[in-house]
Formats: structure tokens, sequence, C-alpha cells
């Protein structure tokens, strides 16, 4: 499955729900989230520990168009979750 900068993944926790997440970094079997602990879902996951299963789904959104970008300064402004989407470029 290929992930691209600025997707998100559904975090799946049963008897709580789920909750759209930003992807903040990826790599060569690793995926790392940021989120808050705001609302039961998320209160739920940072009481898990290691070991504890949750469910992910796949990768959701076109990401950013990065490639268009080459060579050019940028400016990007995030606030909340998308600060998770943004560190990850």
């Amino acid at each position: 499955m290929a992930i691209q900068y600025g997707q998100y993944i559904d975090l799946v926790l049963p008897m709580y729900g789920e909750v759209p997440i930003a992807i903040s970094d990826f790599g060569n079997g690793y995926l790392e989230i940021m989120g808050s602990k705001h609302g039961c879902t998320m209160e739920a996951l940072f009481e898990k520990k290691i070991g504890d299963q949750v469910w992910l789904r796949k990768p959701k959104g076109s990401g950013y168009p990065l490639s268009k970008f080459n060579d050019k300064h940028l400016v990007v402004i995030a606030q909340g979750t998308g600060v998770g989407a943004v560190k990850a470029y």
C-alpha cells in the first residue's frame, strides 16, 4: 500500500468508533500518526498500551502534489490536526 504526504487514515477502535487522523510520518515498516486527546475514540487510543491492537483503514485523500513545487519556496500554514499532515512533508 503506497502512502503519500498529506493523506490520512481512519483509526478504528471497536466499541468506541472511528476517527480520521493525519499521517505525520511514514517509512519502511512504520506509520506515525498525530492527534489530540479529544473525543471518546481518541481518549481510548491514549489508554492503549504497547501490544494492544487497533484497526487502521487504508490511506485516504489525494495527498500533496509535491512535484509541482520542486525548486520553489513554499509556505504552509496549518492548525489543529492538520499539523500532522504538514509535519509529514
